[in-house]
């Protein structure tokens, strides 16, 4: 792959993995189960063979699956060709482009974020940042928009910081709504690991925010050890590489989530591990705790850079391509777009304590009960009222006092919450 490009009356404090420091409108959910799936589009980053054309190597992809492509991934960089005689021809059999813009010239120098950000009107980088969302316009059809691909792994690379990055990303965003640009949407596009990091990298610090982003994107791939720099050094399941995405998702319940980047290697000691990694895949996908996804790009090509040695294409055995040909001819993979909102619903009420009293600063914790990892965590305002934002479905609640206040905490499980739910928390008095 190529180099790693959240009033109410209450405090929301970011999901799980904060650091301390679109469509239509779905179906509610019925009472006893959570939002149903909505489609999802399938797509891939294709690699040509050698002497080969990337249409070619579409097209043959295409017909080992047994389907037409929905979405394609593309690469460029600040200097690219945009619209290309190739994205051209992806549009007009009607693939939608994913592509990826990364700040660095041609030649390999990096455009540093907050030179973006704090480009003046009329100067080099402020007109080329118009000339992209001009070019983006002539593309005549929709583009999935991401700015610098995964920031958080090449930030070290002359780049800048994460409040860096946030700037230079709403300022390419708004130089493309200045200009008119209506056939965008942006797809924030981040690694899987860094949704449950805990360091500089962590997510939650280079989102630019849900009025900045489209939908959340997260890059995964199953390593079992192909890279030997100690990327994931173990077999690993889809639900496993992304519930860090999944909790991140369930925290922005509007914004469709996003895989770009998804693969698998062999497993050379167990032939047909992969084609069951797929078949895994597949089926999560399908379940609803995945009813916030909306594409899934496969990355089918080879990563063989020393000190990598990962075959993540979709024939590496006979059993991984006829795993991939019942993924995508799954019911789920039928989308030809994503579209800008989801449906979303809210938990809210009063916490009060064993006389009936309003408890201010009490902290509620949503829960997933599939993972049992924290979605999001507010605190109870003046009144003792709190309201959450989440996706339609069933979620465990833990709250507790302040410390200061003589009251034992509560958990209720499997709470249904479709539209606005409403949940009153009444605290006991801890016993001595």
């Amino acid at each position: 792959m190529r180099a790693r490009f959240r009033m109410f009356a209450v405090l929301l404090v970011v999901a799980a993995i904060a650091p301390t420091a679109p469509a239509a409108a779905q179906p509610q959910a019925s009472p006893h189960r959570s939002q149903p799936p909505g489609g999802v589009m399938i797509g891939a980053a294709i690699q040509p063979r050698p002497g080969g054309t990337e249409q070619e190597a579409v097209v043959s992809l295409e017909s080992a699956i047994g389907r037409r492509l929905a979405a394609v991934r593309v690469w460029r960089t600040w200097d690219g060709n945009f619209p290309s005689r190739y994205d051209r021809w992806l549009r007009d059999g009607g693939r939608a482009v994913f592509l990826a813009v990364k700040p660095v010239r041609a030649n390999g120098r990096p455009i540093p974020w907050r030179q973006l950000a704090n480009a003046p009107a009329g100067s080099t980088l402020h007109r080329e940042m118009v000339a992209w969302a001009q070019r983006v316009r002539s593309h005549g059809a929709k583009v999935y928009l991401t700015f610098h691909h995964e920031p958080e792994v090449t930030a070290p690379h002359g780049y800048g910081s994460s409040a860096d990055f946030v700037a230079a990303w709403r300022r390419f965003v708004g130089t493309f709504r200045a200009q008119g640009v209506t056939n965008v949407e942006w797809v924030w596009n981040m690694v899987d690991s860094s949704f449950s990091d805990s360091s500089w990298r962590n997510a939650a610090l280079w989102y630019p925010g849900d009025a900045w982003v489209d939908a959340i994107g997260g890059d995964g791939y199953n390593w079992d050890g192909c890279n030997r720099r100690g990327a994931a050094t173990r077999w690993r399941s889809f639900d496993e590489i992304f519930l860090g995405l999944r909790l991140f998702g369930m925290a922005h319940p509007t914004k469709p989530l996003v895989i770009p980047e998804l693969g698998s290697v062999e497993d050379p000691g167990r032939p047909g591990r992969k084609a069951a990694w797929l078949a895994d895949a597949q089926a999560a996908i399908a379940a609803p705790r995945w009813s916030q996804l909306r594409a899934v790009l496969y990355f089918d090509r080879a990563d063989t850079a020393p000190p990598k040695h990962c075959r993540w294409q979709v024939r590496t055995s006979d059993s991984s391509l006829r795993a991939f040909r019942a993924l995508a001819a799954g019911p789920r993979f039928r989308a030809t777009a994503i579209g800008r909102r989801l449906a979303a619903a809210s938990l809210g009420g009063q916490v009060l304590d064993d006389a009936g009293r309003r408890v201010a600063g009490a902290t509620i914790q949503v829960l997933d009960p599939a993972s049992g990892r924290q979605v999001v965590q507010v605190a109870s305002g003046p009144r003792g009222r709190y309201l959450v934002p989440v996706r339609p479905g069933r979620y465990d609640v833990r709250v507790w006092a302040p410390a200061r206040m003589a009251l034992a905490p509560r958990a209720v499980g499997g709470k249904v919450v479709a539209g606005a739910a409403t949940l009153d928390l009444r605290l006991p008095r801890r016993r001595r």
